[in-house]
Order: structure tokens, then sequence, then C-alpha cells
């Protein structure tokens, strides 16, 4: 990532989604999957739109409104 992106702002997006993917797979060590508190998945979702928003607008490319990104039906996926 360091090598393609330009602002600092991005990467501290990246970071955050590394951050809560990983904060999903430790809660797969303590829960079944069906059982992942819903916010661990709400937090990565939201650092998703975080980074894709901060990535489109580096790119100089419009923003997608959140309603459209999440238009698929998000459940806790089976891990």
């Amino acid at each position: 990532m360091k090598l393609v992106v330009e602002l600092p702002a991005t990467m501290d997006a990246h970071y955050t989604v590394v951050r809560r993917a990983r904060a999903v797979a430790a809660a797969r060590a303590e829960y079944e999957a069906k059982d992942i508190p819903t916010e661990n998945f709400e937090r990565l979702w939201a650092a998703e739109w975080a980074f894709l928003t901060s990535a489109r607008l580096e790119l100089g490319l419009p923003v997608i409104a959140r309603d459209e990104m999440t238009s698929l039906e998000r459940t806790s996926p089976e891990l």
C-alpha cells in the first residue's frame, strides 16, 4: 500500500481495515462464526467504506454512497 498511496488519510484508513479484520479473526477464536458480535462486522464494514471513500477521492473518482455499497445483503459470513 505504501508504494501506491499518496495521502496519509488513505493509509490510515487501510490500517483501520486491517485492524478491524484482525478483530473479527480474533473473535473467531472465542466464538462460533455465527456468534461473533455484530458490532465487529459493523466496524469492519465502516472501515471498509472509509478506506474505499479515501482511495476513490485520492484517485479523483466520485464517492459511492454508503447504501449503494451495502446493497448486497450483509450478514455475518461463516468463517
